[in-house]
């Protein structure tokens, strides 16, 4: 390699932002012509010892950092005084995922994380191609699509619990007065299907139980919908299977008797009912002494 080649190479280095120089053992020379061997591929590498970093132009306007199938990390330090003591932004890809994430160690300290713009524009959740969430520019958090997306799932990975500010209650003061709950929001919908299949045995009573309560439960609504009438397998006779809803085993205590085997009907349970600690129990019970099917 002449002079005069050396020279241009590292003009055209300087230029472009970047700065050379030889690290651990590695000399001048072999830095310069490993630059020089990763420009000709149409690449620009950065040697660090054993390994390699390299950068790619993609396409017009798009720069790439990649190296086959091996991952790749950026990262954006806010202090460092060696490899075991720093603070930085990591971007970094892992087995199925893309991470944005700050990260410390030894003497750094764990920083925030903050995601938005610095104007109004909106910021915008977005998955496969779509917007399904959105802080709108009044700051509003809105679904991406009118009545297509839930909070939490049935059963399973469910928010603990929902503070609003409206509508407001003006909470107490004075001495021996605390504030234990200031309004959450706590009111719960809840839905069992019963079918046949829990009736089977031959008896005259079959028990199950729906649904247990916390303590202190206000029950403000029942229903009891008789979508698909019971049929007998046995000896019963019309209009023998019935039903009840209560707070033990054979108990009418929140639904009276109802016909099972009738036509399919909404049934009102009694309402405004402060409940103890308790189990919902439906019985079925044959009155003709046959067995529900």
């Amino acid at each position: 390699m002449t002079k005069r080649k050396v020279v241009g190479l590292v003009g055209l280095v300087v230029l472009a932002g970047w700065m050379i120089r030889p690290v651990w053992a590695q000399d001048t020379t072999s830095l310069l012509s490993a630059f020089l061997v990763d420009l000709r591929a149409g690449r620009l590498g950065v040697p660090l010892g054993a390994a390699t970093s390299y950068l790619y132009g993609d396409a017009a306007d798009t720069l790439a950092q990649r190296n086959g199938t091996t991952r790749q990390s950026q990262r954006v330090y806010d202090t460092f005084t060696d490899s075991s003591n720093y603070e930085r932004l990591g971007i970094n890809t892992a087995d199925g995922e893309v991470q944005i994430v700050t990260e410390q160690a030894g003497t750094g300290s764990a920083n925030e994380l903050t995601l938005g713009t610095s104007g109004t524009a909106q910021v915008n959740l977005r998955m496969g191609g779509a917007n399904r969430w959105i802080v709108n520019t009044d700051s509003h958090l809105i679904a991406g699509a009118d009545n297509n997306y839930d909070i939490g799932v049935t059963a399973a990975t469910r928010p603990r619990a929902m503070f609003l500010a409206q509508p407001s209650v003006t909470a107490g003061s004075g001495t021996g007065v605390t504030v234990n709950d200031s309004g959450s929001v706590r009111e719960v919908v809840y839905k069992v299907t019963v079918t046949f299949s829990n009736a089977t045995t031959n008896g005259t009573t079959h028990d199950l139980t729906i649904a247990t309560l916390p303590a202190k439960t206000f029950l403000t609504h029942a229903l009891a919908e008789l979508v698909t009438p019971y049929v007998c397998e046995d000896t019963c006779t019309t209009a023998t299977l019935s039903g009840l809803l209560g707070s033990s085993a054979g108990g009418n205590q929140y639904l009276l008797s109802f016909d099972a085997d009738a036509a399919a009907a909404v049934v009102h349970v009694r309402d405004d009912a402060c409940l103890p600690d308790l189990s919902f129990e439906l019985s079925l019970t044959d009155r003709g002494g046959g067995s529900g099917g």
